[in-house]
């Protein structure tokens, strides 16, 4: 297995090597002790309570992959790619959530502050949420449980 699930340390969004701001997660996916493959995110409510809790969660995690993005942001050089993608692993209360990052290179520079070009569509950043899987339902956790140790097997998405 060449993942390694554990505790995280905050990542620290940065402009001009001043701190923008620092994300916290719950845990994350490591190789080798360093390169983080995924993070993790838990709740003790439920995700769709009401519009304001969902759109304070979706507010969290999309900053939360936005620090890590800036902080440790993938290679733009070698093979050319033009999409990149991470997982962010949501648990609420009894549900959880996969949810995948998709972004550009364009949304690197940008929230690397690189660039200071228009904004295109590329430009942003893709939160696609796959979900939920109840806990208390054992073929949804099977399904969950296929799915991150294929994650945690190849390290990452």
């Amino acid at each position: 297995m060449r993942g390694h699930w554990g505790l995280a340390e905050p990542f620290v969004a940065t402009k001009a090597n001043d701190k923008v701001y620092e994300a916290r997660v719950d845990g994350l996916l490591r190789i080798n002790q360093k390169n983080t493959r995924a993070i993790i995110e838990v709740k003790p409510f439920i995700r769709n309570a009401s519009p304001e809790t969902l759109d304070g969660i979706r507010m969290q995690e999309t900053a939360q992959m936005a620090a890590w993005i800036a902080q440790d942001p993938p290679s733009l050089t070698g093979p050319a790619s033009n999409r990149f993608t991470r997982l962010l692993v949501s648990q609420d209360h009894g549900e959880i959530y996969l949810i995948i990052a998709s972004f550009s290179a364009e949304y690197v520079e940008y929230i690397c502050a690189r660039s200071v070009r228009r904004a295109t569509k590329d430009s942003f950043l893709e939160m696609n949420e796959y979900g939920p899987f109840f806990v208390k339902d054992p073929k949804h956790m099977k399904q969950l449980g296929t799915i991150l140790l294929a994650v945690s097997i190849q390290g990452g998405l």
